[in-house]
């Protein structure tokens, strides 16, 4: 996959995050704690965002590609809804205070960012890094593509279109612009590494001026065992280098002979094989392989044979450099902790196809864009999924993976043309898969916006109801009531009211009648208006609970203890207290006290407010019921009750003492290191797994794991500390990597391979 490609596959992630930050922005503001009523009106401007999310993610990419192949954009971009400009200015727009019309087209502030100069030094890096390791043509579709202008005049483009006035226009633009420039610069430093990584700037480093001191002596280069040295690797990395273009000395493929009669020698010998079947041990070029699955390239003699051929019958130093870079490469992917031993055997026994295609072309291993090189990237890029190779996932990963490498092996001499083949079959087949994942996935992470929307809006509404002045005096039950759970009912029956539940306004009406029914003074007074409002009213809270999923049994233990304290302070019996006079106190028991002497208890007073309690629900994490968990695809699917989303369920006591938990300074480490992309081993229902992090919310409380299988894992911020702490979610090392093995191989001496 060229730079091109890499860019453009960001590009919906890119444009997407920034969306999320806007929503996020957006629902931070809020307003005054007395606004709730209007609430509404304030969530349309991101409302409609967070609803349009992924057709605003794919016309952004589709116009995008638009302008790759030639269409332009306005510069600066004009709107739809402003007023053409009477003097000479920008025809942009400056939100009003308060939402108040603009009258006129002003400056947006937010688009000076593009003339950032350490946005543009960004961007112009990338672009240079791009050219220089790719073709002309792909370096001008590059440009087309990753110009900051383009991207933001797009932004703007659709913002318009999606906008219904200025006001709404202008208050999305203030926060979108610094988002997808802030997104933007991420992509071009990241892009810049790979280029450069690519471009091994990194790795030549100054070439000393005699040419022959890197050059390793012959008797040493005739040898299979033969590693390159770092210095040697170096000059072979660096184009300029022109000493590896010398011919061989004649006397070389006499030294080769030798060293193949030894080879063979040492195969034919009774009892002797060479290389090691030990499953414990680490897979290397000097591994047996399966016979059934790879035939005559199953034996390290085999393969050696190959190698020491292809270096008799090599013409430069640079040929026979090429096939110990190869060699020593294999041999380090091979061996990488990620990879399960099948896929390292597949490429061992894919060497020999590669040392063919390195003698005829000396350098494919250093361009990430050839055919052999997108291969292997793309191999290792999928391999590091699976960390089981029992499983139909990874089953189904290596039967195409064997395949395509069968197919190779099948054929006398295999080219780039024959390598792109294969590798365009395997690409349809893994598209294929993600295609039908990816539409999974969108709908699990469409059930976590929604209740990350919810929460937020809840939060707000939880705010504005403790400013009233009856949850002063409110029992602290039915304060927990209203603060931790109907806040939720009825940012939910906002964002997505159910087609068969009550409606919001009825629901919001409830919380007044609620607070009603408990005031001490209604209670002693206006008991009859009490009882008759309290069965209306307890229909209403059952039918929001039952909403958002609340359980039977968990939401008539909450009604029957909000019901009792709706119930009137019972009152002393005239006729009962007479005759409790007459007859005297009965017989064991204490005398009671007279009616004017009871104690002020008695009647239903409230104790003084104190502040509230800390209740299961946490509001910093957002509550999904039932069907939402089966939607997000919870392995363990339960309604949450408004406790912990991902709670865990405690380790056998054995496994406890035998684990210590791990110290706060090494959580937040793992926890830094959860960027997207990232992959972690999880211990999941007792077996662990490989998992990628696909998505995490702007606050980073709420993550959204994806491992093979298509199974997700969605978890809180205190899920994954409990985790981290259990020593049940670790991230794992860097993933194989050609070029990060090139490099590894390029500063320090590799170990016997």
């Amino acid at each position: 996959m060229d730079q091109f490609d890499q860019f453009r596959a960001q590009v919906p992630t890119v444009f997407g995050r920034s969306l999320d930050r806007v929503v996020a922005a957006l629902q931070a503001q809020g307003g005054p704690p007395g606004e709730w009523t209007v609430l509404d009106r304030k969530t349309a401007v991101w409302g409609d965002l967070l609803r349009r999310r992924a057709d605003l993610c794919k016309a952004f990419a589709q116009r995008l590609d638009e302008v790759v192949e030639g269409a332009e954009l306005d510069w600066p971009p004009q709107s739809r809804h402003a007023l053409p400009p009477a003097q000479d200015m920008d025809p942009l727009l400056d939100m009003q205070d308060h939402g108040a019309s603009v009258s006129a087209p002003v400056p947006l502030a937010s688009l000076g960012l593009v003339e950032s100069p350490a946005f543009l030094a960004s961007y112009r890096r990338c672009l240079e890094s791009v050219r220089r390791c790719e073709p002309d043509d792909v370096a001008r579709r590059f440009e087309r593509l990753a110009a900051p202008r383009h991207g933001l005049a797009l932004a703007y483009r659709l913002m318009d279109e999606a906008s219904p006035d200025l006001a709404t226009l202008e208050r999305r633009m203030q926060h979108l612009a610094p988002a997808l420039v802030d997104e933007l610069q991420g992509l071009y430093r990241r892009l810049s590494g790979v280029a450069q990584r690519s471009d091994v700037a990194a790795l030549t480093g100054p070439i000393a001026s005699n040419d022959d001191a890197v050059l390793p002596a012959l008797d040493r280069l005739c040898q299979p065992e033969h590693a390159p040295t770092p210095a040697l690797l170096k000059a072979f990395l660096n184009p300029a280098h022109v000493g590896l273009k010398a011919p061989l000395p004649s006397r070389f493929r006499g030294l080769v002979q030798a060293q193949m009669e030894a080879v063979t020698a040492s195969a034919r010998a009774p009892g002797d094989r060479t290389g090691s079947a030990s499953m414990a041990a680490p897979v290397g070029v000097g591994s047996s392989l399966d016979e059934h699955t790879w035939g005559v390239w199953s034996q390290p003699s085999a393969r050696t044979l190959r190698l020491l051929s292809l270096k008799a019958s090599a013409d430069t130093f640079e040929q026979v450099v090429a096939l110990d870079v190869v060699r020593a490469l294999v041999g380090r992917l091979a061996a990488h902790p990620l990879l399960l031993r099948p896929v390292g055997e597949a490429l061992v026994a894919l060497e020999p196809t590669l040392l063919r295609l390195a003698r005829d072309e000396p350098r494919f291993i250093t361009q990430p864009s050839h055919p052999a090189r997108r291969l292997l990237d793309g191999v290792l890029h999928r391999a590091v999924e699976h960390n089981d190779a029992s499983t139909p996932a990874f089953v189904d990963f290596y039967r195409s993976v064997l395949q395509a490498f069968l197919e190779l092996h099948a054929l006398p001499e295999a080219h780039s043309p024959d390598f792109l083949r294969v590798l365009e079959r395997l690409v349809a087949t893994w598209d294929a898969s993600d295609q039908a994942l990816q539409a999974q996935q969108a709908q699990r992470l469409q059930a976590l916006r929604l209740a990350e929307q919810r929460q937020a809006m809840a939060q707000q509404i939880a705010q504005a109801w403790s400013q009233l002045p009856e949850m002063a005096h409110a029992p602290e039950a039915v304060v927990s009531f209203l603060r931790d759970e109907w806040s939720t009912v009825l940012a939910g029956l906002r964002v997505s009211p159910p087609d068969d539940g009550p409606d919001a306004q009825t629901c919001e009406r409830a919380v007044a009648s609620l607070l009603w029914c408990v005031q001490p003074a209604v209670l002693a007074h206006d008991a009859d208006s009490v009882r008759a409002a309290l069965p209306e009213l307890m229909l209403t809270l059952r039918r929001g609970l039952a909403a958002i999923g609340r359980p039977e049994g968990l939401m008539q233990e909450r009604l029957a203890a909000l019901e009792t304290l709706c119930q009137p302070p019972t009152q002393p019996n005239p006729a009962e207290e007479a005759s409790s006079q007459e007859t005297g106190p009965v017989q064991g028991t204490e005398p009671q006290p007279a009616p004017d002497t009871l104690p002020v208890t008695a009647v239903a007073v409230e104790p003084e407010p104190t502040a509230p309690k800390r209740s299961v629900y946490r509001p910093e994490e957002p509550w999904l019921d039932r069907s939402e968990l089966v939607s997000v695809g919870v392995e363990e699917a339960r309604p949450t009750d408004f406790s912990e989303l991902g709670a865990l369920r405690p380790l056998p006591t054995a496994e406890v003492s035998a684990v210590s938990e791990l110290n706060d300074a090494a959580v937040e480490a793992v926890l830094a290191g959860l960027t997207l992309g990232a992959w972690v081993d999880l211990l999941s229902q007792g077996a662990w797994l490989r998992a990628q992090l696909v998505w995490s919310n702007t606050t980073l409380t709420l993550f959204l794991f994806h491992s093979a299988g298509g199974r997700t894992h969605s978890m809180s911020r205190r899920s994954c500390i409990k985790l981290i702490q259990d020593r049940r979610l670790s991230l794992v090392s860097a993933a194989p990597d050609v070029q990060r093995a090139i490099g590894s191989i390029a500063n320090t001496q590799p170990a016997n391979l």
